[in-house]
């Protein structure tokens, strides 16, 4: 409880140095008896504290502590993010959610009807329409070579093979 009736006086006991030289130039002044180093891992001291919730100081150099305000901030901010521990359950994100690198989808993705995935998407497609570069299907009957047909998966395709023999094993068949 801040500034709690159990708490001390913010008394720091002074001296006067007739040699202290002030920002004015002159001297003499009161100075305080002892003044405590900064906190750090292995020195006691005075521990600062902070709003920030981005410091970049540590307890080597100094100590600055979070205020409970800076651990509400990093508390509000965690709860809107991925869990990338959990594996076994399903996470829901209210909003959008942007990446800047790669995702992973290793069990496929849902989307919800009305909705579109867009961007580069590689991998097996069980829905897709069609091929990304079509292809050209050919079939060859002995030394003659039927009609190519170009198949992006778009449609159905019909492949004319021109009249010509064709051997089985009973005999041959005029087509």
């Amino acid at each position: 409880m801040p500034n709690g009736a159990n708490k001390k006086l913010n008394f720091i006991p002074k001296v006067w140095d007739s040699k202290h030289e002030n920002e004015d130039g002159s001297n003499g002044a009161y100075v305080p008896i002892y003044i405590a180093p900064d906190a750090t891992n292995s020195v006691q001291g005075d521990v600062f504290l902070s709003d920030s919730v981005n410091g970049t100081q540590d307890a080597e150099n100094g100590m600055t502590a979070a205020t409970p305000k800076a651990v509400a901030q990093v508390a509000s901010s965690a709860n809107d993010k991925l869990d990338k521990t959990i594996t076994s359950e399903t996470q829901t994100v209210a909003g959008k959610v942007d990446f800047s690198s790669g995702v992973n989808l290793n069990d496929g993705a849902t989307i919800p009807n009305g909705k579109t995935l867009a961007g580069n998407v590689s991998g097996n497609a069980t829905t897709s329409n069609t091929l990304k570069t079509s292809r050209k299907i050919n079939i060859k009957i002995g030394e003659q070579d039927a009609n190519g047909t170009s198949f992006n998966g778009g449609s159905d395709i019909t492949i004319q093979i021109p009249s010509s023999k064709i051997q089985s094993t009973i005999g041959w068949y005029e087509l």
